[in-house]
């Protein structure tokens, strides 16, 4: 018998490979002849199944491809979540990562086509196992031009407020998570938005409008690092730059809860601002109270450059100082 053992042992270790490939590619074969309007109604029902009705896809069809690895294709998606509008794609294709799976590992890439006008790509990939013995979980983010445009909807139906959001997206993002949160995730950011534009008026009485506007930053053992944060340009009534960092502890969901919980905690920012007449009439109240309390001003041509730094004061409010 342990003869046997060792020689199935050995017979694995040699031709892992393809012993891997045979099941694999059957379940593949098996796909690529079921009746496609069929395979469709049956992937939106297990949507559903599986989110326990929170979720249902649709789509006009559902397509199988095997090299360069295997993908499954899906054209003209719906997406219907509880309490949220429908969002739809043009595409969304998921591919499955054949190294990570001879690793004994989970990758899997996602492309969305279409998503609010744009395109996103999501990379997930299951890294080394921490003390804990919970793998870190890798994704990767590309977004391609986003309309910020399609989620006034979504976000209406969250709050009872329309910002009338506009603009395009670009950014990249990245992050590895300990799932158990035995350790705080690590990531970097790089995100721009051209056009961007909202309206306030039920919230501070104005519209605002921004030429350009960039955030770059990482994260790291609970603390969310600004590297670059430039709100609007010199052209627009309201332009800052902003660097510092924020406390940002992300926790275990609590009993009940399906989510992790983001604690943000203290801060340290210097913000350089500039602002028209007509910004600084509107709120005043703000630009006094920066002024007041140690930031500095000065009168330029078109209005009133402001530079001050930001930390926690009474009650979690801001208290603003002047930059040594």
């Amino acid at each position: 018998m342990k003869a046997l053992i060792g020689a199935i042992a050995s017979l694995f270790r040699r031709h892992k490979l393809k012993m891997l490939c045979v099941p694999l590619f059957a379940v593949a074969w098996g796909l690529l002849i079921f009746p496609k309007g069929d395979l469709a109604d049956l992937f939106s029902a297990k949507s559903s199944e599986l989110s326990g009705g929170a979720v249902y896809l649709d789509m006009d069809s559902f397509g199988i491809s095997l090299f360069p690895s295997p993908e499954a294709i899906l054209e003209n998606v719906a997406i219907d979540a509880r309490m949220l509008p429908t969002i739809k794609l043009k595409s969304l294709t998921a591919s499955a990562s054949i190294a990570s799976l001879l690793a004994g590992k989970l990758g899997v890439s996602a492309h969305a086509g279409g998503l609010f006008n744009g395109d996103a790509d999501v990379t997930y990939a299951q890294g080394e196992k921490t003390a804990s013995g919970n793998r870190l979980q890798s994704v990767d983010l590309r977004l391609d031009r986003i309309g910020l445009g399609g989620l006034n909807e979504v976000l209406r139906a969250l709050m009872p407020m329309d910002l009338s959001l506009r603009g395009s997206v670009n950014g990249t993002a990245r992050a590895s998570v300990d799932p158990g949160f035995g350790q705080q995730p690590t990531g970097a950011f790089d995100v721009e938005i051209s056009k961007l534009s909202m309206n306030l008026v039920n919230l501070l009485g104005i519209e605002l409008a921004f030429e350009k506007t960039q955030l770059v930053g990482r994260l790291s053992e609970g603390k969310l690092q600004i590297e670059k944060g430039d709100l609007g340009s010199v052209k627009d009534d309201l332009n800052a730059k902003i660097k510092g960092s924020v406390d940002l502890a992300v926790l275990p969901a609590g009993p009940g809860a399906g989510s992790p919980r983001l604690e943000p905690g203290a801060f340290d920012l210097v913000v350089s601002l500039n602002a028209t007449d007509a910004i600084v009439r509107r709120l005043g109240l703000i630009f006094d109270s920066i002024t007041q309390q140690g930031g500095k001003s000065e009168k330029t041509a078109t209005g009133y450059a402001y530079r001050f730094r930001a930390v926690p004061g009474p009650g979690g409010l801001p208290r603003y100082m002047s930059v040594e």
